[in-house]
């Protein structure tokens, strides 16, 4: 038996998260200031949604599930792994974003499974200036290769950090 597609887990949570994450890291690239941010939109497939997970987790297993609490997380730039979630439990700033954040269910990414898994995030900033990221597929998706950097392999890290899981 040859497998000729696999899909490799970039981040240590529920792979549903992937494509929001991977979304949420791209607004914070282009710069997004999470201080700036009143309310997160994102917009996903269904199956996601079934699993959204508790709004604010209390243990790193609740975290997993909780695709607010995770985006919350990359959009301050924390790493999504043990030590940043660590931290992001106690976050009065990721406690903020997840509070203000909605998901809700885009039929274009529903019709687009099994072939791809799509999400998008939109934020609001204080100034009613409104940014979104788009992604069609999740990282480390047979579409979507991971290149083995320790950058691409935790993208919610700052580039001066270490790997720590």
């Amino acid at each position: 038996m040859t497998v000729a597609r696999t899909t490799v887990k970039p981040y240590a949570c529920c792979g549903h998260r992937f494509v929001s994450l991977d979304a949420a890291v791209d607004l914070r690239r282009q710069g997004v200031p999470a201080a700036d941010i009143r309310s997160i939109e994102v917009r996903t497939y269904s199956a996601a949604i079934d699993v959204v997970g508790d709004p604010r987790p209390r243990t790193i297993e609740e975290e997993q599930f909780s695709i607010l609490f995770l985006v919350a997380m990359a959009l301050i730039g924390e790493p999504i792994d043990r030590e940043g979630t660590k931290r992001a439990l106690h976050d009065p700033e990721v406690g903020r974003l997840t509070a203000s954040t909605t998901v809700e269910h885009d039929p274009d990414f529903e019709t687009a499974i099994p072939a791809h898994r799509g999400a998008g995030v939109t934020v609001t900033e204080a100034s009613g200036a409104g940014r979104s990221a788009t992604m069609r597929d999740r990282l480390g998706s047979p579409d979507k290769p991971l290149a083995l950097t320790d950058q691409q392999r935790c993208p919610g890290r700052e580039a001066n950090s270490s790997p720590t899981g």
